[in-house]
């Protein structure tokens, strides 16, 4: 069995941060989230997005754990 020094090194993907903004922060400003990613050539991280999303309640681990228990 080899040894870990002599595993490859593996290097990932480069680190950068983005540029975050809260949905409702972005929903206040004119143009709401649309409007911020209109012309951004950048990446924008919309945090809270996923709770606009209609499915979000209904996918919950709790519905899901009931649902399993039904079948």
């Amino acid at each position: 069995m080899a040894a870990a020094r002599d595993a490859p090194v593996v290097l990932g993907p480069p680190v950068s941060l983005v540029d975050t903004v809260a949905f409702d922060d972005a929903e206040a400003l004119p143009g709401g989230v649309a409007g911020l990613l209109k012309d951004r050539l950048t990446p924008l991280l919309v945090t809270g997005l996923v709770h606009q999303w209609p499915l979000y309640d209904r996918w919950s681990f709790d519905r899901l754990a009931r649902l399993k228990r039904c079948v």
